[in-house]
């Protein structure tokens, strides 16, 4: 199929010329059953979904924080940053570590060891969670003068919903690994946060008060019903996929390998929301909906790098485990430059137009932009490198990305802790960007250290150029075993 080609053929010679090889890309791209271009179809979806998610998640912010007020809202907000960060500590990795050990498993044919990776550890780190749940509605309502009390309820309906954020982070983990894309986006980043908005529409509209409770009920609600239909699916798709049959093998190894990757996606989230976090401590709610709602808009800009994440994650583990480095090294290429440019683009946007976005927030809410434009300067700075992380963990680097992200949170958290009770909001965005900077460096030299090639927007074409000359490796034989342990 050559319709972009046709297309381009009918233009002035000059502009045919120019836009020609673009158009044959993506006629590859969207025809050619080859892997990269596979990955390609799997981007393009995934950043279809995720601009469309970004913009339904972005409207449903500004009805929330018009509805309940800065007060409110900046409640909300730092009790729901908890929520992820506690959601992912608990996962204790396991979501990630799916997405590496999925491919190795299902490539080497060992199907019932592939069940019980899919069952047995789902069920451990949701159990974890529950448990963790558990102790904190115990804690709050034991002590609740420990609480201010604004907070109160909403952190227990917030502990009600730790469980299914674990839960879902598991399934999209799964959807990953299996490169079902339409999964991981859409039920939790299109289909919930407008169902949790109808709700707390539907709550408001029956007379109950719109406050930080309310949302949080609605938002326990959306959370519950949405996980549950996106697990109905996906156990249909796995069963098509590979059927049912006995589970094989202990859990406790898988666990452990997966360990370390929770300390990857822990120091990630923190590293995301440690300014809101430690801004919850010394600064008013009020204050700090404002300074969130500058980083909301930041998700219009991350979500970039997310779908391409889902997009490469599988291939990357794939082909480090094939020991093929022309397709790993293509990989790095296509993900690093899939995530600067339409990166630097959004952010260039925002520049232009932040001002204004904000403002629809509600009054005041425009004085955001000076931390939303120190926090783009970081976000350009990382996206340089692309998801040099994600690269890291899926070649079983993941005890070294944890070292890496144990460092930058603790600059991340000592540039907080210093800065925002000296010079305020401003001292959060200085310190998120710098501690961006700092991870960028990191991972490009640990990324060239441990796979021995440079991870940077500057060198995607020497990757390209080197995958073109290598020769693959062979890959590991039909039933090799494969190792969970690093």
């Amino acid at each position: 199929m050559q319709r972009f080609q046709s297309i381009t053929a009918r233009l002035p010679a000059r502009l045919a010329g120019m836009l020609s090889p673009v158009a044959e890309k993506l006629d590859i791209a969207l025809s050619d059953d080859g892997p990269r271009s596979v990955a390609a179809r799997s981007a393009l979806f995934t950043y279809a979904m995720r601009v469309l998610a970004a913009i339904v998640a972005y409207v449903g912010q500004v009805v929330l924080a018009r509805m309940l007020g800065a007060y409110d809202y900046g409640v909300y907000a730092i009790v729901w940053v908890w929520v992820v960060i506690l959601s992912t500590i608990a996962g204790i990795g396991y979501p990630t570590g799916l997405v590496r050990f999925i491919p190795e498993l299902r490539d080497a044919g060992r199907i019932a060891e592939l069940r019980t990776v899919m069952v047995k550890g789902p069920l451990v780190n949701i159990g974890l969670c529950t448990a963790l749940a558990l102790a904190g509605i115990a804690a709050i309502l034991a002590f609740p003068s420990l609480v201010h009390s604004a907070f109160l309820m909403p952190m227990v309906l917030a502990a009600v919903c730790l469980p299914m954020m674990t839960m879902v982070d598991n399934q999209d983990g799964v959807a990953q690994a299996f490169d079902w894309p339409d999964l991981v986006t859409i039920p939790p980043f299109l289909i919930r946060p407008l169902f949790i908005l109808a709700v707390f529409i539907a709550i408001t509209v029956a007379g109950v008060p719109a406050s930080a409770t309310s949302a949080m009920i609605a938002t326990v609600i959306g959370v519950y019903t949405i996980t549950l239909l996106q697990f109905v699916v996906l156990r249909r798709r796995v069963r098509a996929r590979i059927g049912d049959g006995p589970m094989e093998g202990p859990i406790r190894p898988w666990i452990v390998a997966a360990i370390p990757m929770m300390l990857v996606e822990s120091f990630f989230f923190l590293i995301i929301y440690t300014d809101v976090m430690v801004a919850g401590w010394f600064i008013e709610p009020d204050q700090v909906a404002v300074y969130y709602a500058a980083a909301k808009t930041l998700a219009l800009v991350h979500f970039v790098s997310f779908a391409i994440r889902i997009a490469t994650m599988h291939k990357i583990a794939q082909y480090h485990a094939a020991e093929d480095m022309v397709g790993l090294k293509r990989t790095v290429a296509d993900a690093v430059r899939w995530t600067f440019w339409p990166s630097l683009f959004i952010c260039a946007f925002l520049v232009v137009t932040g001002e204004f976005v904000l403002s629809i927030f509600g009054d005041g809410f425009e004085e955001g932009m000076l931390f939303l434009a120190i926090l783009l300067v970081g976000v350009v700075i990382r996206a340089t490198v692309g998801p040099a992380e994600a690269m890291l963990t899926m070649a079983k680097a993941q005890k070294t990305a944890a070292w890496v992200y144990g460092a930058v949170f603790a600059v991340n958290l000592g540039l907080n802790l210093a800065l925002i009770p000296t010079i305020g909001l401003i001292g959060a965005a200085i310190a998120t960007a710098g501690s961006m900077a700092f991870e960028t460096v990191l991972l490009a030299i640990t990324v060239k250290r441990r796979l021995g090639f440079v991870s940077f927007i500057g060198a995607v074409r020497q990757l390209d150029a080197k995958g073109a000359d290598a020769e693959p490796e062979s890959g590991p034989p039909p039933n090799a075993k494969v190792d969970p342990v690093p």
